[in-house]
């Protein structure tokens, strides 16, 4: 078989290109391979020069057809027009094993361009994560999706009784690293708000339980309202179900027998002519409504990885009922209804340090009605983050130093010497400190070269094309305390 990557093509996707050519990208490019000998019977006929225009969908595609196998789906090749399975018309994938064909299309939302786009990911800086525009880009995405059914019914190539699947990645938004548990997903299809914690009214004691609050709608930067239960609008009905998937090339499950794992199938509760019965494909998590209840159901827990399976139940009625109940004692105790007490709330803002003190005592004291949770985890979240973010931020301003010495030897100096050794060392001490980051170096060096090339033809003067598209030197090397470009 044909290797997925072509060698005599200049590729648009920065991330094919490092895949592709660069050394420590090896064990990635081998597992795409390993997925490409699965997937190409399937794919379509310009699949490999696809993927090189556009790596992430075309990533998905392939990843979403092998973790649905892994899980025990059936696919079938897909053939209009009597061409092949090449010349494609309708939906990404197709599954058999079910009283009708189960169509999948596949999709990667992007970070947008309009005045609700999710911002970027500023290096160095504090950060809130912006859920609202996440969920935002889910639905917009979603919505898109359920627009093109209506061209595959007219052309008959779905039947009003196939059932009719959209699954989401969510890697190529910015923050899309920072899923949480449950997935963010869930905003976009039930009224679902942020999770908040209850606070009792005679013991001031935190409750045991941490929920969501109840929220059908999203307000967008225009003032206009934006849905968020498409699962409980019979407009919507055609779609069967939403597989949800936070994965890419370089985070995944360990071994590839457990990918498929790492996918939420979360049912429609108003898809009657179409719907999929519950457990009929066990991946890593099932969610769906009984009454008035959402179930999450782990089968992931069931995999010999992994411990034997749980159940978790949250309740939607209860939701509203909470929520009201929440602001009630908020007016009456001077509390927020995410469940943080006035004085706390004030303290996180007006002075994070204090805040830190007197959360450091609570939990060391293990007086957990003074613990500030909403925060606390927002923060205990965001350390990894961080530090993935400084790594690149030096990554970024080594490279800009080297780019400059090696394209302006004429201003070599020993100023440019001290800063290249100085951000070496900080490099350094903070893989010391944190040394499974190494295994994310060549991912940061992508993006951290990007800037970097844009940052040194903005101080050079010199035109952008003189600098190469893709970083020339090795990780070794950029980390060699006696390495300088010559030239």
């Amino acid at each position: 078989m044909n290797s997925l990557f072509l060698d005599d093509i200049e590729p648009c996707d920065q991330t094919y290109r490092f895949i592709r050519d660069d050394p420590q990208g090896a064990e990635a490019k081998a597992f795409v391979e390993r997925l490409w000998s699965f997937y190409a019977p399937y794919a379509d006929l310009d699949f490999r020069s696809q993927i090189a225009i556009s790596f992430p969908p075309k990533f998905w595609e392939m990843y979403l057809a092998f973790g649905l196998a892994m899980q025990g789906a059936k696919l079938q090749l897909i053939a209009f027009g009597g061409q092949g399975h090449g010349s494609r018309r309708g939906p990404d994938l197709l599954l058999s094993g079910f009283t009708h064909p189960v169509w999948i299309e596949a999709t990667v939302p992007s970070d947008g361009t309009a005045a609700d786009r999710v911002p970027d990911e500023c290096f160095g800086t504090d950060q809130d994560i912006p859920s609202e525009q996440l969920v935002l880009r889910y639905r917009t995405r979603i919505d898109e999706k359920f627009q093109k059914l209506s061209g595959y019914l007219k052309a008959g190539i779905v039947k009003d009784s196939d059932p009719y699947i959209i699954a989401i990645n969510s890697r190529s938004l910015s923050f899309g690293l920072y899923e949480p548990n449950p997935p963010r997903i869930l905003q976009a299809l039930f009224p679902l708000g942020n999770l908040v914690a209850t606070l009792h009214r005679t013991t001031k004691g935190w409750g045991a339980s941490i929920d969501y609050s109840y929220r059908d709608k999203i307000e967008k930067k225009s003032g206009a309202p934006v849905s968020t239960n498409f699962f409980l609008d019979p407009r919507y009905e055609r779609i069967s179900a939403v597989i949800f998937c936070p994965s890419d090339v370089w985070h995944r499950p360990p071994s590839d027998a457990e990918i498929g794992l790492d996918f939420m199938l979360i049912h429609n509760p108003m898809a009657e002519k179409n719907k999929i019965p519950h457990q009929w494909l066990k991946c890593g998590r099932e969610g769906w409504v009984e009454g008035d209840r959402l179930v999450i159901k782990d089968w992931y827990k069931e995999h010999p990885s992994y411990a034997k399976a749980t159940e978790a139940e949250v309740t939607l009625e209860e939701h509203i009922q909470k929520d009201n109940a929440r602001r009630r004692v908020g007016e009456e105790w001077g509390c927020t209804v995410g469940g943080t007490d006035a004085m706390s709330q004030s303290l996180y803002d007006q002075d994070f340090y204090a805040w830190t003190k007197e959360q450091a005592r609570a939990v060391h004291n293990k007086s957990w009605d003074k613990v500030d949770v909403e925060h606390l985890v927002e923060e205990i979240e965001s350390l990894g983050g961080e530090q993935e973010h400084a790594v690149e931020s030096h990554l970024a301003n080594l490279v800009v130093h080297l780019l400059k010495w090696r394209y302006q030897p004429e201003r070599r100096g020993k100023s440019w010497q001290q800063s290249v050794l100085v951000t070496r060392q900080r490099i350094a001490r903070r893989l010391k400190r944190n040394p499974s980051l190494r295994s994310r170096l060549p991912l940061l060096l992508i993006d951290a070269y990007i800037d970097a090339r844009a940052l040194a033809a903005s101080q050079t003067e010199l035109e952008l094309n003189i600098f190469p598209d893709q970083c020339p030197w090795t990780m070794e090397q950029l980390q060699d305390p006696g390495f300088l470009p010559e030239g």
